[in-house]
Order: structure tokens, then C-alpha cells, then sequence
């Protein structure tokens, strides 16, 4: 049996229309949405943790592969045309039609575009359908749920709806082997709008499967395209609203941007892929890249890169973050700024006045699961109104920023008075 598109009925009277709220935390930046939530998710599921004493650390690897494929490799694609020209005809949501046509439109055309996201040396999405509490389950089923374990770069669980956002298609499918069980999984979702089709009402949330809503788990039944060979997770986001070209590049510079510290350390090796053209981003050849690929404008990027690599490091302990690591380079030509930085990944930047010229990283080196807490869904800031419990205690976010404020102020005006 070849997997079909299933959307379940609608007992309830309420209706879903085409915006999906979770996705509009990564509309406007969809690409950097994408690529940010792509790598952490992959950074949370290593399947080699680096340890304090190890030597050597096993790098995650996340490939991303931009190509095209024959529309009719994709599953079910008739009965799919079919919920989206009702959506086009007969919805009266306004959106929705308009989506539904941007969706028909690239359909027409012979060959669909894919953006693949790979990862290596990490665990795949493990549990089942029926197991709440398992990463396959939250990812598929759930929305705005996540356990994940301290330290762990999302805590919102609807990152996977980057990956929808930046499909014309509203499709995606996911793919996995177990590192453990080596046990497969393989599915499609989409989410369109309530909806009717066959004289039903339909919820906005479709499955491609062979049965509704459940996995594929036998590997001979998952088609070719999809197949996973090695232990890891792959997602397909069909339709990417950036041309290839244009995406190549983004990706490339999302990655230099949001990831220098990560990959500088030997995390993380990435790998983005285009017909014609592949680039390959790690430890050594990190310098290159990042000059080639950013422009001169990104100049406080380049200025937090080159204080993370050459900068004078400052460790002290901090009353809610305990240990924290702060690194600054004094040069004339620098921005005044300083990047915060979780788990290898810029969070934002912060101006801090000084006479002297400097760039500068912040990361706490210790309580990083507390900074997590104080971030949105996009994961673009610290936010003081947000709260960590430590202990009994709830600390307003306020507190635990100005306390970061207060030490970087403290080691900027020690270093202008000993120039």
C-alpha cells in the first residue's frame, strides 16, 4: 500500500484558519528561523555528548541540500490537489485562497523543489504514534509541548513549525532511524485551513501515510526519496519560498552568523548543498567561509567573531548563572557590542557605551538552561519579563540581565582604565 493523504473530520464547530500561530513566530525570517531551529534540534539529540574530560568531541553533522525533484515523486499528490483547489474555490477566508493558489501554481509546474535537512551522529527521533513522551511523537503530533532535558536549546516545541512556514506547499515530511533501536519511522504532514472536502468538514492538519495518522515503520514501505540510510533525522520541506540560489546563500550566512562560536569549537560540521555547488563549514576551513560568505556590512558579526576567537577572557561567578565567560578585543575599528551567546548560537547583541573601541561575547558557561527560559519562541532574545525558578525561588528575568549588565559594565571600564 503506497502512503495517501488523509485529513480527519471536524466534530467541533470551530474553525482553523490558513495562518497557523505557531508559524508566525518564523515568518519574515524564514530562512533563519529554519536554520536555527534545524541545528538545535540536532545539537539536542547528539548521539555522542561531548564530556568535560573527553579529548576529542564527535561533531554533530546537519547537511542541508537544495533540489528538484519530478512533481510525481510526491505522494499522493492528486488527491492533495484536490483539498487545495476546494480550499481555492469554495474557502471564504481570503488567506487561504491565496495560499491555496501559490500552492496550486507551483504544483504546475514539472519539477517541485526540495530543501533536505540531514543530521549525523546524532539519536533520530525515537518512541512511536502511541508514546506521548517520546521526541517521534512530539515532534509529529503535538504542539507547544517539549520535555526537553536541561541545557537543550528549544523549550516551546512548535520549531517544527519553521519548517512549514517556509513551504509554499504546506508540506513537509520527516523521516528518522533509531541510534538505538534502529527502528524506522516516516511520515507527511500538512496544514492547510478547516476546510471540506467530500461533503465533510475536514481539520487543517493533513497526514501522508498508510494509515491516517500513524508512521510508517516498515523501511520496505517508505518510498526511496525518503528512505533513511544512517541513524539520524531527515526533514523535506517541499515548495521553499526562497529561489535555490538565494537560499544557498542565506543558509550559508545563517550559519555564519548565528553558529560561529559553535562550529569554531568543533561542535558542529555543516554541510549546504546546491546542484553544482557544494560548501562545507567546519573548524578549519570556518575563517574562509565566513569571509567569503559575509558581507563587509555585517561588520558586528565579524567584530563578535573575532573577539570569540582572540578576545581577553574573563570568567567569574555570577549569583543566578554561576560561572559565566566573558571575552573582549579592543581595536578602533570595532562596534561597541556584545554578543550573547547560548549553546554556540547568537541570541542578540547589546550596545554598551565605552570610550574605547571593543567587541565582546557573553555565554554563561554553567546555567544555560536558565537563559533558554528566557527567551521567545524565536529564540532572538532575553526577555525580562520572563521567570526562572532557582530552587524555591522565581527570579524575574530583570534581575538575572542586569546582573549579566552589571559584570560586562564592570570588565569594560577595568580595561579603559588600564589603557
Amino acid at each position: 500500500m503506497k502512503p495517501k493523504w488523509y485529513f480527519f473530520p471536524e466534530p467541533s464547530p470551530k474553525t482553523e484558519g490558513w495562518n497557523d500561530p505557531a508559524a508566525q513566530h518564523f515568518t519574515g525570517h524564514q530562512v533563519k528561523g529554519l536554520v536555527r531551529e534545524s541545528i538545535q534540534n540536532s545539537l539536542d539529540n547528539q548521539a555522542y555528548p561531548p564530556q568535560k574530560k573527553e579529548k576529542t568531541k564527535t561533531p554533530v553533522i546537519v547537511k542541508f541540500e537544495l533540489f528538484d525533484i519530478d512533481k510525481n515523486n510526491i505522494p499522493d499528490l492528486e488527491t492533495y490537489k484536490k483539498h487545495l483547489e476546494w480550499i481555492k474555490n469554495h474557502s471564504v477566508d481570503d488567506e487561504a485562497k491565496e495560499g491555496a493558489g501559490e500552492a496550486l501554481s507551483t504544483l504546475a509546474r514539472s519539477k517541485v523543489r526540495v530543501l533536505k535537512i540531514g543530521d549525523y551522529n546524532t539519536k533520530g527521533a525515537s518512541g512511536s504514534d502511541s508514546e506521548e513522551n517520546s521526541n517521534w511523537y512530539r515532534l509529529v503530533q503535538s504542539v507547544g509541548s517539549s520535555q526537553k532535558r536541561a541545557g537543550s536549546g528549544g523549550s516551546f516545541g512548535i520549531g517544527k513549525s519553521s519548517f512549514l512556514a517556509n513551504s509554499a506547499l504546506r508540506m513537509i515530511f520527516f523521516s528518522t532511524k533509531c541510534f538505538l533501536t534502529k527502528k524506522h519511522n516516516f511520515i507527511g504532514i500538512s496544514r492547510l485551513c478547516t476546510h471540506h472536502f467530500e461533503k465533510d468538514k475536514l481539520q487543517e492538519k493533513g497526514y501522508c501515510s498508510c494509515k491516517p495518522g500513524k508512521a510508517i515503520s516498515d523501511p520496505d514501505k517508505i518510498p526511496k526519496l525518503f528512505k533513511r540510510e544512517d541513524t539520524g533525522l531527515d526533514v523535506f520541506v517541499f515548495g521553499p519560498r526562497t529561489e535555490t540560489d538565494e537560499a544557498f546563500q542565506k543558509i550559508i550566512e545563517e550559519i555564519c552568523a548565528n553558529y560561529f562560536a559553535l562550529v569554531y569549537e568543533g561542535l558542529c560540521e555543516i554541510e549546504v548543498k546546491r546542484p553544482g555547488k557544494v560548501v562545507k563549514i567546519n573548524k578549519e576551513n570556518f575563517n574562509t567561509v565566513f569571509n567569503e560568505y559575509l558581507t563587509d556590512e555585517n561588520t558586528g558579526l565579524f567584530a563578535a567573531y573575532r573577539a570569540y576567537m582572540q578576545g581577553k577572557t574573563i570568567v567569574k561567578d555570577l549569583k543566578y548563572l554561576d560561572q559565566c565567560e566573558l571575552k573582549i578585543l579592543i581595536d578602533e575599528n570595532l562596534p561597541n557590542r556584545v554578543a550573547y551567546l547560548r549553546r554556540g548560537m547568537l541570541i542578540k547583541f547589546k550596545n554598551f557605551q565605552c570610550p574605547i573601541r571593543y567587541a565582546a561575547t557573553f555565554r554563561s558557561m554553567d546555567q544555560e538552561d536558565r537563559l533558554r527560559k528566557l527567551e521567545p519562541p524565536a529564540h532572538n532574545d532575553w526577555e525580562t519579563d520572563r521567570t526562572v525558578h532557582i530552587g524555591d525561588n522565581k527570579i524575574h528575568g530583570k534581575e538575572i540581565l542586569k546582573e549579566i549588565e552589571n559584570f560586562i559594565r564592570e570588565e569594560i571600564s577595568k580595561l579603559f582604565d588600564s589603557t
